[in-house]
């Protein structure tokens, strides 16, 4: 504060010294009065708050300057997904990979964000809780701060419900066994679209593994089972239903069956997850240009 005080009498000082520069100028080579009303309200201000920073407390300044301390909550076990999280503290963007670790918890993202470029330049330290759920942010400077926050993303595989196949026809000595299986999907303007996945054609001893990729279509799906080279192995041919929807197997052999078709479905899910900090300890920047005008 004294350095503050000191600043601010050396521009009075400076300023009055141009003032009288001026008006020695103007007398000496009888030149137009020069306007000096701007340093003049210049030096008035000065003057009003230099009494006003003396006048104020002290005691009462260094009790109200408070850094500000925040919370960021992430587990109520002190473990986390291995997933990615994308950090925000202070308006400072961290990203935090933890995808394929081995039970990450808390610590880790607390070990990550200090072994990050520049740590110790950055306006805040981070530490980890008592109860290892929490990240602790301290700032380093005075006055409130822009409020932190954590964005977990977690992507795993999951699988789907297993499908069987129905019999439309059971076969006997003069049919041929015909079954369907339905595929998970939806309709679409170009036809009938195949949920993503790895999915997995399965008839007796026999797989077909095949990948759905997004946008692939029930013929598309059909056309890399015909294309496997497993597919040859069945005592069946694949179409596509009449409906678009399903795959129809048809028998080669008349007779009866009674085994059935089994589709299984891997696919991936991604579930996100926002978490805001709390504010424990509000920062407060001392003196307010509103205490330096009243």
């Amino acid at each position: 504060m004294i350095i503050l005080l000191k600043e601010i009498q050396k521009n009075i000082i400076y300023i009055h010294q141009e003032l009288k520069l001026k008006s020695c100028l103007t007398e000496r080579y009888q030149d137009e009065a020069v306007d000096t009303r701007s340093e003049i309200i210049t030096i008035a201000n000065a003057v009003s708050n230099l009494e006003a920073l003396s006048a104020f407390d002290s005691v009462a300044l260094d009790s109200s300057l408070v850094t500000e301390q925040q919370t960021l909550t992430l587990s109520a076990d002190g473990s986390v997904v291995p997933g990615v999280f994308e950090l925000n503290i202070g308006n400072d963007a961290l990203t935090v990979n933890l995808d394929g670790v081995t039970s990450p918890n808390v610590s880790d993202i607390v070990d990550a964000i200090r072994a990050e470029s520049g740590y110790a330049d950055k306006n805040y330290t981070v530490s980890l809780s008592d109860d290892g759920n929490s990240v602790e942010i301290s700032y380093k400077a005075f006055g409130p701060q822009p409020e932190s926050s954590a964005k977990s993303t977690l992507t795993e595989t999951v699988s789907a419900d297993q499908i069987d196949s129905s019999v439309d026809v059971a076969g006997d000595i003069a049919n041929f066994a015909v079954q369907s299986i339905a595929v998970e999907g939806s309709a679409v303007e170009n036809g009938f679209a195949v949920s993503p996945g790895q999915i997995r054609l399965s008839f007796g001893d026999v797989e077909l593994d095949l990948t759905a990729a997004e946008g692939d279509l029930i013929t598309d799906l059909l056309a890399d089972a015909q294309a496997d080279a497993g597919y040859a192995d069945l005592p069946f041919t694949l179409a596509v239903s009449d409906s678009g929807d399903s795959l129809v197997a048809t028998w080669k052999q008349v007779g009866a069956v009674s085994d059935t078709l089994s589709l299984n479905r891997d696919y991936q899910q991604t579930t996100e997850t926002s978490i805001d900090a709390t504010s424990t300890t509000d920062g407060d920047a001392g003196i307010s240009t509103q205490e330096l005008q009243s």
